[in-house]
């Protein structure tokens, strides 16, 4: 039996670089952040003075603050991310990044795995070695789908566009470092996951990701946005959408992303503000990721376990964990 089906319903491995502004001003002084007194100095970008601690950290803007694209990328190298990560990170994560402040951790990628869950309930991991016969399955299942919607049995969303391919899938993990809260280190985990264009069956998708049992979230956050281009692929604006956002579950966080049906660019992250003791320096950090992509307007499910998840329902199914070392940053008091 083939599920209802209704309208609505590769990973990017992170290299980090250390920059040298060409506009530091060697200027040292105690300064106050949270419990911490430490050292600083100042950096001009535009006409702004930008704090950056001697942990590495930048002191966030606030929301309150206009920067220029030119500045706001200056803000985000010196928070130590890489042209080609600023490249990848929507405007809203950006703005988000600059407002809050903190250092880029550097992490690695490990345990990626691309499974496709066909209509008749069988999985099949995808590789480079094997991602052609997977495509002709779900060409196959497509085809099912499109002949239940024409039958009237069913109706899906994106079966009358006569395509079934989708864009291009990234989901990344980052880390900020936020500094030392008395005895714990500050961190913010983002789940970032693009489209390059809108997914051929468009119903409802989920991203998620948990983390070990000494970590604790104090809050968490979404955003998903679709950038369009009119016919001759020239920007014409964005448009965004507010996540059905899940943080009861003490394991993990997940939003529910109703995909919308423009062409375009869609774009989304969940993000948690977490607690580390300090006891916990020197050993290695995780946190879980998964994205959901339903076949099916009965979505998809995550089920969090500690540092992994669970993910049942028809689709494509990806996960992967982001590791760094735990407060590997200068501690100042």
């Amino acid at each position: 039996m083939f599920p209802f089906f209704s309208k609505k319903s590769f990973i990017a491995l992170i290299a980090t670089v250390t920059l040298t502004s060409p506009l530091q001003l060697n200027v040292s002084a105690n300064s106050k952040d949270g419990e911490e007194k430490i050292s600083s100095k100042e950096v001009q970008i535009g006409d702004l003075d930008v704090t950056v601690y001697e942990d590495g950290r930048v002191k966030g803007l606030g929301k309150s603050k206009k920067l220029s694209n030119k500045n706001r990328k200056q803000v985000l190298k010196l928070m130590r991310f890489t042209e080609e990560e600023i490249d990848s990170l929507p405007e809203e994560l950006q703005n988000e990044l600059v407002s809050e402040g903190g250092v880029k951790v550097d992490s690695k990628v490990e345990d990626f795995v691309h499974i496709y869950t066909d209509l008749d309930g069988n999985d099949h991991e995808v590789t480079e070695e094997n991602k052609k016969e997977i495509e002709k399955i779900k060409k196959r299942d497509y085809k099912k789908i499109q002949e239940m919607s024409a039958k009237g049995k069913v109706i899906a969303a994106g079966t009358d566009l006569g395509s079934e391919t989708d864009g291009d899938f990234t989901g990344t993990g980052h880390i900020i470092y936020r500094g030392i809260e008395g005895n714990e280190y500050g961190y913010m985990y983002y789940t970032k996951f693009e489209w390059s264009d809108r997914p051929a069956l468009y119903f409802t998708d989920t991203l998620g990701h948990t983390w070990q049992n000494h970590t604790t979230s104090i809050g968490s956050a979404s955003d998903y946005d679709v950038r369009y281009f009119n016919g001759n692929g020239d920007p014409l604006g964005t448009i965004d959408f507010e996540p059905e956002l899940d943080n009861s579950d003490v394991l993990g966080t997940k939003g529910e992303f109703d995909i919308d049906y423009h062409a375009g660019v869609h774009y989304g992250y969940i993000r948690d503000r977490v607690r580390i003791p300090r006891t916990e320096k020197g050993n290695t950090g995780q946190f879980a990721s998964a994205y959901a992509h339903s076949w099916s307007n009965a979505n998809m499910e995550l089920a969090f376990r500690y540092i992994s998840i669970d993910i049942s329902g028809l689709g494509d199914k990806w996960s992967w964990k982001n590791s760094f070392e735990i407060g590997t940053e200068k501690e100042v008091n």
